[in-house]
């Protein structure tokens, strides 16, 4: 499906990353949004595909913005500009609330209402209180599990 082909996917690279993804144990990692300008996305990660064998790689749009992943492999292929391709496996959609809520360690800027994932997906929560609301709940889901 060319619509499918259309879709691009960018994955932070953890190397730069501070070792944040090694506090998140067995979680699932986040692409960054495609709503966001290519320019950003290619600025906070590496590009990435979809497996064949993945349920959402036949799927031309999403009901959420973010997919999740389980696994990455790398691809060798006979190209000289680019010898490798990541490959995402296990993938799934994600929402805004699954990563607040499950994703990696918040960060909360209350002067800005901005709530950031991991250090590295931001979200404008609109005003204080729902910023405070949404770190309370994430706090109490957090000594729950």
């Amino acid at each position: 499906d060319n619509e499918a082909r259309e879709l691009r996917y960018f994955v932070r690279d953890d190397t730069n990353s501070g070792g944040s993804s090694s506090s998140r144990g067995n979680l699932p990692s986040a692409t960054v949004p495609a709503s966001q300008p290519e320019w950003r996305r290619r600025q906070q990660g590496q590009r990435a595909f979809l497996h064949p064998s993945s349920l959402l790689f036949k799927e031309c749009n999403y009901s959420c913005p973010y997919v999740v992943f389980a696994e990455q492999t790398v691809q060798q292929q006979n190209n000289p500009q680019h010898p490798t391709r990541l490959n995402l496996a296990g993938c799934s959609e994600a929402s805004v609330y699954a990563l607040l809520l499950f994703g990696g360690g918040l960060s909360v800027d209350h002067q800005s209402a901005c709530i950031s994932v991991d250090s590295w997906i931001q979200f404008r929560g609109g005003s204080t209180t729902v910023v405070a609301m949404l770190q309370r709940l994430r706090e109490a889901i957090d000594q729950l599990l």
